[in-house]
């Protein structure tokens, strides 16, 4: 007996077989990240580490990228207050004892010199605040306290990672991130230290080495013999010592 073959209905109203859908490629990450030793098809090799785009798993950003964007807004938050520590104590240091104070008409902030540290927090914390104006107004937020604006923006970091701005926003952090690691925190400096050699100047055994407190700062040699009290920059020390050596 033989087995009789069903018709198929290719008529208008018949179900069509699903056709597979083919898989778009995600979307790469927006600040460019490629993957490590994976290579477009036309790519010959040679020097190439990798080429093809890291996909963008949070937003518009790959997940390395947006854990960078989390560690760099959690150091900027921890260093922002020891940069005004820093600034403030440069600030004091160097003001005039009130009876030396001069006053003068024109503005008073005129020939004022601040501290670097100051500069880099002023940086950061405009940038900052920026930043939270916009997720405020994008996402209808009101009585906005930017306080403390890296704390604030923490909780939106998904959010602003899924917008056009995610590359500008990762390399400005990133920016950020540097220039305020640039200036030692208490933990990250080594304490003055004597030093167990006679004073080039005065020949007393009362010289103390400062560590840099900050990248680009030179290491200091002072005498703490009031009668001397040189202080020697990292350069000077070093040719005292190179002469010693001789």
């Amino acid at each position: 007996m033989s087995r009789r073959r069903s018709r198929v209905d290719t008529g208008a109203g018949a179900i069509q077989p699903r056709a597979h859908a083919r898989e778009q490629p995600p979307e790469p990450c927006h600040h460019g990240c490629r993957l490590t030793g994976a290579h477009y098809p036309t790519c010959d090799g040679g020097r190439c580490k990798g080429c093809l785009p890291r996909p963008a798993d949070v937003g518009n950003l790959c997940q390395w990228c947006f854990n960078e964007l989390g560690r760099d807004i959690a150091t900027i938050g921890e260093r922002l207050p020891w940069l005004d520590t820093l600034a403030t104590t440069a600030l004091d240091a160097s003001a005039a004892p009130p009876d030396e104070i001069v006053t003068r008409a024109g503005d008073p902030a005129e020939g004022t010199v601040l501290h670097p540290a100051a500069l880099a927090a002023d940086e950061a914390r405009s940038i900052l605040v920026f930043y939270v104006r916009v997720v405020a107004d994008e996402r209808g937020l009101r009585d906005v306290d930017a306080h403390d604006p890296a704390a604030w923006l923490a909780p939106h970091l998904d959010w602003l990672a899924g917008q056009e701005f995610a590359h500008d926003l990762r390399a400005e952090l990133a920016h950020l991130a540097g220039a305020v690691s640039r200036f030692h925190g208490p933990g990250d400096v080594e304490p003055a230290r004597p030093l167990d050699e006679p004073c080039p100047r005065c020949d007393q055994i009362a010289l103390w080495v400062t560590p840099p407190r900050w990248g680009g700062q030179e290491e200091r040699v002072e005498c703490t013999n009031p009668d001397c009290a040189r202080v020697f920059s990292e350069g000077e020390w070093a040719r005292f010592q190179g002469t010693a050596a001789a």
